[in-house]
């Protein structure tokens, strides 16, 4: 644990204090965190700040899809989500003291990609 802790503070905020945003912006990345299927790819631009997962429909899955979308770095304008589920067919709410995305997909629809990118 002690060499962790010296490579987040030492590494993360050198000396002066200041944050190295590039590298924290990196770790601070959008990820799934709970996937009502099976997941098949998931990605984050760190310079365009778009999300893209893929997953597919898995039957005995349960829940809602869950993506932890850290807002307050990487969409400080606001974000959108789409999906390639039929528009009504899906839906998804914002859990903004927690930073998620909470999802349920077209349970019809056996392929489903999430794309989460900043609000133009």
């Amino acid at each position: 644990m002690a060499g962790s802790t010296w490579w987040t503070m030492g590494y993360l905020l050198p000396n002066e204090g200041e944050e190295k945003k590039n590298i924290a912006d990196v770790l601070s990345m959008c990820y799934p965190l709970y996937t009502s299927g099976d997941l098949i790819s998931f990605s984050f631009n760190v310079d365009t700040k778009i999300f893209q997962m893929t997953f597919d429909e898995n039957s005995s899955a349960k829940g809602k899809t869950i993506i932890y979308v850290p807002a307050d770095r990487h969409y400080t304008n606001g974000f959108t989500v789409e999906s390639t589920d039929s528009n009504g067919r899906w839906s998804w709410e914002w859990d903004e003291e927690n930073n998620l995305v909470k999802l349920a997909a077209d349970r019809s629809v056996n392929r489903h990609t999430i794309t989460i990118k900043p609000k133009i």
